[in-house]
């Protein structure tokens, strides 16, 4: 048989009984018209119920002291980042992350780190942005 379907729609209605007692004894998932549809309408209705993380939060503790800053605590922390980083030694020298340092400081509540999304977004803005100044330099330079 070429066509499968055939068969099961034979199966279905002339041999159903026999052949959910051969696929009970053989642990074998039934391939009726009817069985394979209703699996699929039960996985779409699964895949579109939205998903709860009420299971998987738990409360955060409250913030029970801040850290005082003090140089060494800073020294060994930017140590820490550049070792877990891979970062070259001169990385701390660096005029931006002194500029982002500097920045930080500033803040009175603490700083949010962006995320990985946020991160992309300002690298393509950048990123423009500089092909538009390229853009109008080259557009003014006469060779």
């Amino acid at each position: 048989v070429k066509d499968a379907s055939t068969l099961r729609r034979h199966l279905e209605r002339y041999h159903q009984p026999a052949y959910y007692k051969w696929c009970k004894t053989e642990n074998f998932l039934s391939m009726l018209p009817k069985d394979t549809k209703a699996r699929k309408l039960k996985a779409e209705v699964a895949k579109k119920r939205q998903l709860t993380l009420d299971g998987q939060l738990v409360p955060r503790p409250p913030a029970t002291k801040k850290l005082i800053y003090t140089h060494e605590r800073f020294a060994e922390a930017a140590v820490r980042w550049m070792i877990a980083t891979d970062q070259s030694l001169s990385a701390l020298a660096n005029e931006y992350f002194i500029v982002m340092i500097d920045t930080a400081a500033l803040a009175t509540n603490g700083v949010e780190i962006p995320g990985r999304h946020a991160s992309r977004a300002t690298v393509m803005r950048l990123f423009k942005e500089n092909l538009w100044r390229l853009k109008a330099l080259f557009n003014v330079c006469v060779f």
